[in-house]
């Protein structure tokens, strides 16, 4: 499957295939796969025992080996940090960024008291809104 996996990112680019990968493991990524990456996101490392390997792996920087090993402490109150490690057009990005939500999503997901009982009136009054993917913006009415 590995050996599939390799044969498809090589070739993939030229019948326009995007591939992503995901893992909890280093090693589950071949040579293979980690030669011909464009994009690499780290998430959660420093719970990792060994955070030096995926630097070395990835040949990060010194200042993003030192994210890895000491900054990417997975999601809390602030957002979820991370890091990204982009190959563009000969050159190589590395930044650590942090996922947040937005005030929408804050919203829609809070559990306080005031917050759910505010939805749920909401509800009663306007009925439950679904978006719909023909329009950014657009809203229809959730089906029953």
């Amino acid at each position: 499957m590995r050996a599939q996996a390799e044969l498809d990112v090589r070739e993939g680019r030229k019948h326009n295939i995007q591939l992503g990968f995901s893992s909890q493991r280093l090693r589950d990524m071949g040579d293979g796969i980690v030669s011909q990456s464009t994009a690499a996101l780290f998430c959660g490392l420093a719970t990792i025992k060994k955070p030096k390997r995926s630097s070395e792996r990835f040949n990060l920087s010194e200042a993003s080996a030192d994210i890895v090993r000491y900054r990417l402490h997975g999601p809390g109150p602030a957002g979820a940090p991370f890091l990204a490690v982009l190959q563009v057009d000969n050159a190589k990005y590395e930044q650590m960024l942090v996922n947040t939500l937005g005030p929408i999503e804050l919203w829609a997901l809070s559990t306080t008291p005031g917050d759910t009982g505010l939805r749920n009136r909401l509800y009663e009054k306007l009925g439950q809104m679904r978006r719909c993917g023909v329009l950014p913006g657009f809203f229809r009415p959730a089906r029953p």
